[in-house]
């Protein structure tokens, strides 16, 4: 499980309900469908316009922006995806850039700009060309059909990087609370005086670590 499917299964699931209203399919029930909406709407308020969980959302291809209803939400969803992705792009080319062995070609560039009318413009060129292919992958992705295969993100390969980032953290505190759990079956109160490092080896082995 992803963090990409956190907001649209609540969206999803209001919905369906606002189906049911809509349709009139329940008679008795429906003052309590309209409460349901409106409490899930309340609830989760903040996370529904949450935008880490909403790039987590449209950077998972079986997601993308097919579960975002209103047209103005989605081309503002869109423009913050598309903005997400430059900038992993633009981080990532800055740390290759810092990485690269530096060459003093100060005494070749001032020979060459004194003549080359395009040397001034040259880095503007290829930072707007980088900049227009990146944006042109973000188009081919959201313009494909969603699918459940993570394995399509590696035509997308700046998408892919903004995919890992947004939907690696885990969605749940179940493997926390389960750290919890072991610890106090290992610190009970006959072994209270259990020095840190007897602890540690103990729960390493518990989890196999």
């Amino acid at each position: 499980m992803f963090f990409g499917f956190l907001i649209p299964s609540i969206t999803e699931l209001i919905y369906k309900y606002e189906q049911l209203f809509i349709k009139n399919q329940l008679k008795i029930c429906l003052p309590l469908v309209e409460v349901i909406i409106k409490s899930i709407e309340k609830r989760f308020e903040k996370i529904l316009s949450d935008q880490f969980l909403t790039i987590a959302a449209i950077s998972h291809p079986y997601f993308k922006t097919v579960w975002i209803k209103n047209q103005v939400k989605k081309d503002l969803a869109i423009s913050d995806f598309k903005n997400t992705v430059l900038d992993m792009f633009n981080a990532n080319r800055n740390e290759s850039t810092t990485d690269k062995p530096v060459v003093d070609n100060s005494e070749d560039e001032a020979e060459d700009s004194s003549f080359f009318s395009w040397s001034n413009v040259t880095i503007d060129k290829l930072q707007e060309t980088s900049t227009i292919s990146v944006e042109n992958e973000v188009c081919q992705y959201l313009n494909r059909s969603p699918t459940k295969k993570l394995t399509s993100l590696n035509e997308y390969p700046n998408v892919k990087k903004v995919f890992i980032k947004h939907n690696t953290p885990l969605p749940s505190s179940g493997p926390i609370e389960r750290v919890f759990s072991v610890s106090n079956a290992i610190l009970t109160k006959r072994r209270g005086k259990m020095e840190d490092k007897t602890f540690f080896v103990i729960f390493c082995n518990f989890f196999k670590i």
